[in-house]
């Protein structure tokens, strides 16, 4: 059984549908993603810690 899978990297799909790198959408998506990776070590380490984030 022969299956042709046409994989994309995920570079290659990024490079589609985001833009190439220094192209001012993809330093927006870059920006966007830096601040998703900060919110979600932010909210496992509140969830480690179990303390709440607005500090009630």
């Amino acid at each position: 059984m022969n299956k042709n899978w046409n994989l994309t990297s995920l570079g290659q799909f990024v490079d589609q549908e985001v833009g190439m790198t220094g192209t001012e959408n993809r330093n927006i998506f870059k920006a966007e993603y830096e601040n998703f990776k900060k919110e979600i070590l932010i909210q496992r380490a509140v969830q480690e810690k179990e303390i709440d984030p607005v500090g009630d």
